[in-house]
């Protein structure tokens, strides 16, 4: 009972926590974001509608993973922050974990490759050049 009720108060902290965040400013994923790469590669309208169409697809494909994905990392905070930690139940939860992600990588990968597919020769160019742009910056952030 007593293992019940701790598990359900941290499953109850975390999701405080995660609700109490600010939202992103630089890494924001949103409209903007979306309008800019746009006007950037110059997609037609209908290169728009196909990239809108490939997203929606996309993130209603992903979603079961990302809700499994979110689920596990409370779970494994839990685990973690338990008075006596097992340490194979731990294992198992990352190894989990990895699962997931690997999943949700390739996922993300072949989404990308979709997007690529529709576009011209010059809109490739730009199109990867903007995703080492991003990449270059999330190592920025990471030094700091």
């Amino acid at each position: 009972m007593k293992k019940l009720f701790l598990t359900t108060m941290m499953s109850m902290m975390m999701a405080a926590i995660v609700i109490a965040q600010p939202p992103r400013q630089g890494n924001e994923k949103g409209p903007r974001d979306r309008q800019q790469m746009a006007e950037i590669l110059e997609l037609t309208d209908g290169q728009k509608e196909q990239f809108e169409s490939l997203r929606l697809a996309h993130k209603k494909a992903t979603k079961a993973d990302r809700d499994q994905l979110k689920l596990k990392e409370t779970e494994l905070s839990i685990l973690i922050t338990a008075d006596s930690p097992d340490k194979k139940a731990i294992s198992a939860q990352v190894d989990e974990i990895s699962v997931i992600r690997s999943r949700l990588f390739e996922s993300k990968t072949m989404h990308r490759l979709e997007l690529r597919a529709l576009l011209t020769d010059a809109q490739k160019i730009q199109f990867d050049q903007m995703k080492d742009r991003k990449r270059q910056g999330r190592k920025k952030t990471r030094r700091m």
